[in-house]
């Protein structure tokens, strides 16, 4: 599958939710791109579930749902260029997308 078959596939399907339980209290968020069109907002975070660099994940709002889109267990550094591959992605497909 070619990387734009795949954002589109992302995009366009339905998002799976996260449960409460998914997510340990001691999670931390880490590097977050806010990206708009018009009136419509996406958000792609990473994610730092026992608040360290690793493990991470990569997760994309859409909708008011989440999902992960990826995840690492021991790569440093995996996930921010994952987040950061995809927002520009989504920058080059129109979408106006700025580091919050």
């Amino acid at each position: 599958m070619t990387t734009a078959a795949l954002l589109i596939s992302i995009l366009t399907q339905a998002p799976v939710s996260l449960e409460a339980n998914d997510i340990n209290t001691d999670s931390a968020v880490g590097l977050s791109y806010l990206c708009q069109s018009g009136a419509v907002q996406r958000k792609v975070e990473v994610i730092y579930p026992q608040g360290t660099q690793v493990p991470c994940q990569v997760q994309y709002q859409k909708d008011g749902a989440k999902q992960v889109l990826w995840q690492a267990q021991n790569q440093v550094g995996y996930c921010e260029a994952k987040a950061t591959g995809f927002a520009q992605k989504l920058s080059s497909m129109g979408w106006q997308c700025h580091q919050e």
